[in-house]
């Protein structure tokens, strides 16, 4: 993902919009707090701390995120390298080596001992598989931006079936939480109803406890219905 492109996917819309509604506050005088200090996240890696601002700090995020999706697979390859003595890098290098070695055994008998046609040979070898890996990497990006094209537009979709419905004007008036849940694959729809009926379940707790502080609790009304409820578990698998 590219930070450094401008991000119009309605996640950053609604960022955008609790920014501006923040600034519009602080100038009207209806947040009278302190201004928000510029981001900043310390992190330690190799004994070394370093100060990251916030592009800095989504870059490194989404790397991380990365990481966990083949941490399985590295932690295999520290376990052999382990075993042989040597570190992950040096695993890595020895297979590099010991791959290139073998191919050039193999182009040397093809070349009947001509070590310079075996020497061209590789060399041709390894700039078409380097072409191959280049190749792999751009069709990996270009499927990450395709994946999120197409979660932008299916909730821009979803959007414009409730957006008359429920009288949105734009993205940006829906909860950051609910579009977040659709970012990660519920249906916006389902996610809003999650948010309304916890927001609803909040409010009823809330008034419980005001008429059990002041000694008004009058039966349990405010108790949704087994219906209800197992309506909304369903939504929130």
């Amino acid at each position: 993902m590219d930070y450094e492109k401008q991000d119009t996917t309605p996640a950053a819309e609604v960022a955008a919009a609790e920014a501006s509604a923040d600034s519009t506050a602080a100038q009207t005088g209806t947040d009278t707090s302190q201004a928000e200090a510029p981001f900043r996240l310390t992190v330690k890696y190799n004994h070394e701390y370093r100060d990251l601002d916030e592009d800095s700090a989504k870059q490194y995020a989404q790397k991380g995120m990365r990481y966990d999706a083949i941490s399985g697979t590295y932690d295999r390859f520290k376990a052999i390298a382990s075993g042989r003595g040597l570190t992950v890098e040096q695993l890595a290098d020895k297979i590099v080596q010991d791959e290139e070695s073998a191919l050039y055994k193999d182009l040397l008998d093809k070349a009947s001992g001509n070590e310079d046609i075996a020497k061209q040979l590789l060399e041709v070898e390894k700039s078409k598989r380097a072409s191959m890996y280049e190749s792999a990497k751009a069709k990996e990006a270009q499927a990450e931006e395709d994946a999120e094209k197409a979660l932008t537009e299916r909730i821009a979709s979803e959007f414009a079936a409730i957006q008359k419905e429920r009288g949105y004007k734009s993205i940006t008036e829906i909860p950051r939480e609910v579009v977040e849940s659709a970012l990660k694959g519920k249906p916006l729809l389902d996610a809003l109803l999650v948010y309304e009926h916890n927001l609803a379940a909040q409010k009823r707790e809330a008034e419980a406890r005001a008429k059990s502080s002041s000694g008004r609790i009058e039966g349990n009304d405010s108790e949704p219905s087994s219906v209800n409820d197992a309506f909304m578990a369903g939504l929130n698998r």
